[in-house]
């Protein structure tokens, strides 16, 4: 459950295209409201219809997150650089929908939790990288600290890692996929991955 919840709040800012002259925060701010109005509208089949979860994801998530960046980050740039042009392609093909799933499956455990935004410490000076502080809050429970770090590509934010509690959603799938390749090659595992997202809910 908890996994889950550090998930779901990944994706609570990623709705609309982001503005330069909006400050991170503000902008986490904006769309974490308009994520969670929207579960709502919809709670009562997120876990009845997987299409209307996979379809909120596809949606809010995946054209607000620098995919590019976070496959290269995720395979390891010894691997990345490597890997043929094909590989690549198929590779970020395969993390792109992986990561699809493991969100679904986190959008469909929204249980009326909600996001506060924390001032990013030190101010924003227009960096084109940044770090936004929230905690996630539940009813009858602890709060948890969630991180999202940010890039800005071509007057966009896009999310490129998560952190709870010191865990980096980046460096997870990083150690999972060095895990897969100290055993088989970069092929190898692009077929499991795409055997594993073709699978059955």
């Amino acid at each position: 459950m908890f996994k889950k919840l550090f998930l779901f709040f990944g994706l609570i800012f990623l709705v609309n295209v982001a503005f330069a002259a909006e400050a991170p925060t503000e902008f986490v701010s904006r769309v974490a409201n308009q994520v969670i109005e929207e579960l709502k509208n919809h709670k009562a089949t997120l876990h009845q219809d997987k299409s209307v979860v996979y379809q909120i994801v596809d949606r809010v998530l995946i054209p607000h997150v620098d995919t590019y960046g976070m496959s290269r980050s995720a395979l390891g740039r010894e691997v990345w650089s490597r890997a043929t042009p094909q590989e690549k392609d198929q590779f970020s093909k395969q993390f792109v929908r992986l990561v699809v799933k493991t969100y679904a499956g986190a959008l469909a455990e929204y249980n009326n939790e909600q996001v506060k935004v924390l001032p990013i410490r030190g101010g924003y000076n227009g960096e084109s990288r940044v770090k936004v502080e929230s905690i996630i809050t539940r009813e009858g429970a602890s709060t948890i600290p969630l991180n999202y770090r940010l890039i800005l590509i071509n007057g966009q934010w896009k999310l490129y890692d998560m952190t709870v509690e010191g865990v980096s959603l980046l460096e997870s799938f990083r150690s999972q996929f060095a895990s897969e390749l100290s055993q088989g090659s970069l092929d190898q595992l692009i077929a499991k991955m795409e055997q594993h997202n073709a699978g059955k809910e």
